[in-house]
């Protein structure tokens, strides 16, 4: 993207609160998706209970679709209700990675799920890569690759260094007009990683949720390269 595109979607995720035509349009598809994925988990599995609630997944498809993204990419993975509400809302021939070590003690319920989905839809040519390594190592890796994503959820490790770690690579391999989103936002290592964005991180934007949700996700979006100095520090709280 451009550097008018990027300033454009600034604009286009504030004043995008209240407009939901456009997943009012597959409202029901990708809504019947999860829940006929969700059916499939087992009762007492850590796939049932560590799960994204449907505000927050009304809310990754929303701003996914919104910024148009073709690459997206996310870290945790679990049951995939959220690499679900991702992956629906792609441009087609889009692609979507998701990064989690732990798919065994999920019963690969997320790749099971992103799959599925992908093979009934021929027709969408998306594409699908899941990294079994952690976060920060599959990320700097994806750095080094040079990979660039139009939208990243971060809802892996949620320690304040975790986290931290994680941002700084979504960070930079986020396009500009990209839209970077932090789940579990009420956390106090979120709160400290919102308070560093926010004083050491001039070129992402926080916007308000498009669909009024004020938890559990905070969204930004990146305007420009980063430019601050090599020794720039802002305290933060």
């Amino acid at each position: 993207m451009n550097d008018w595109r990027a300033a454009a979607a600034v604009v286009s995720l504030r004043e995008a609160a209240g407009d939901t035509s456009a997943d009012r349009e597959d409202d029901h598809s990708w809504r019947q998706v999860l829940r006929d994925h969700r059916k499939t988990l087992r009762r007492d599995s850590d796939s049932a209970f560590v799960q994204v609630s449907m505000n927050d997944m009304n809310t990754l498809h929303h701003v996914v679709k919104r910024v148009g993204a073709r690459i997206t990419g996310e870290t945790g993975f679990a049951s995939g209700v959220s690499s679900l509400a991702i992956v629906t809302a792609l441009a087609k021939g889009g692609a979507h990675v998701a990064i989690d070590p732990f798919q065994g003690a999920y019963h690969y319920d997320g790749l099971r799920a992103v799959r599925s989905y992908i093979e009934s839809a021929p027709e969408r040519r998306l594409t699908f890569q899941h990294v079994n390594e952690t976060a920060s190592m599959a990320m700097a890796y994806l750095h080094t690759q040079r990979v660039c994503f139009d939208a990243f959820f971060i809802d892996d490790g949620h320690k304040f260094d975790d986290a931290l770690v994680e941002l700084f690579h979504a960070h930079k391999m986020l396009a500009l007009g990209g839209a970077l989103m932090l789940h579990d936002n009420w956390m106090p290592a979120i709160k400290k990683l919102e308070s560093f964005i926010e004083s050491n991180m001039g070129n992402l934007h926080r916007v308000p949720n498009p669909l009024g949700h004020a938890c559990c996700i905070s969204i930004y979006t990146k305007s420009d390269i980063d430019r601050r100095a090599w020794n720039h520090y802002q305290v933060f709280r």
